[in-house]
């Protein structure tokens, strides 16, 4: 009897787009943050200094700052409902192309960068400041590609953002069984050098045991997950915990 999906090919392209959707799901917008920044410069200021300078409100979208320059902004927070959360805290997104430092009762808190957008906010806080730099250093990241430009950083905006603990648990179980399916692939078809998703996949007919088996697993997950959401995947054996200790046994040497 064949089992319900005879082709495994087209497992990888599944896959990837429900790790897609499962990261959409993660984080909501709550609500938009008012901010006031000061002018950028080039002459570093610390903090109590910045506090001091004049600020003026941040609206739209803009690029700010020449390279290097540094500016100070002031976020306030708002009090939020416990009810209106999914998760257990409410976090701060903040989207600049350049860097920037969070403190919280003159304490530096967190560091943005392209890798890093979001943190959660400690309980009680009100009132936040942040410097930032017109730099940017991790260029290695995949989210890197509009980096600096003539026009300096580009700032996008800051959020109070909420995030869905159980789309979070399952997008990562799925993402680290994802990454190493890709690998795997390209160990069975070392000359593809690339993995095109909506195009003619070759078929699966002399691969390794440790390939087909995360296809077939992958398979069943990625089911669960469109038939009953993350709850499913959590509830069901799809991705179960013996599987990934036998992976991780599979990749760590003896």
């Amino acid at each position: 009897m064949l089992p319900p999906n005879p082709l495994l090919q087209l497992v990888p392209s599944r896959v990837l787009g429900a790790v897609e959707r499962l990261k959409k799901r993660v984080w909501h917008p709550v609500a938009p943050l008012p901010a006031e920044a000061t002018l950028a410069r080039p002459t570093y200021r610390p903090l109590n200094e910045g506090t001091r300078e004049r600020r003026r409100p941040l609206g739209q979208p803009h690029h700010w700052g020449k390279l290097f320059d540094q500016r100070w902004v002031r976020r306030t927070l708002p009090k939020v409902e416990p009810s209106l959360l999914k998760g257990l805290t409410p976090f701060l997104e903040w989207r600049d192309r350049g860097e920037a430092t969070l403190y919280f009762k003159a304490v530096p808190h967190y560091g943005f960068d392209v890798a890093h957008r979001r943190c959660p906010l400690p309980r009680g806080a009100r009132d936040a400041w942040l410097e930032c730099l017109c730099v940017r250093s991790a260029i290695w990241h995949r989210d890197a590609s509009a980096g600096l430009d003539l026009g300096g950083s580009r700032w996008e905006g800051g959020w109070l953002v909420d995030r869905d603990e159980q789309a979070w648990r399952v997008y990562h179980d799925f993402n680290v069984l994802a990454e190493l399916m890709t690998e795997e692939r390209k160990v069975n078809f070392p000359t593809q050098h690339s993995f095109d998703r909506f195009h003619h996949q070759a078929p699966v007919e002399q691969v390794t045991v440790l390939y087909r088996r995360l296809l077939r697993l992958l398979d069943e997950a990625v089911d669960a997950l469109d038939t009953g959401g993350p709850d499913a995947v959590e509830k069901s054996s799809a991705l179960p915990t013996e599987s990934c200790e036998r992976t991780r046994r599979r990749l760590t040497p003896c």
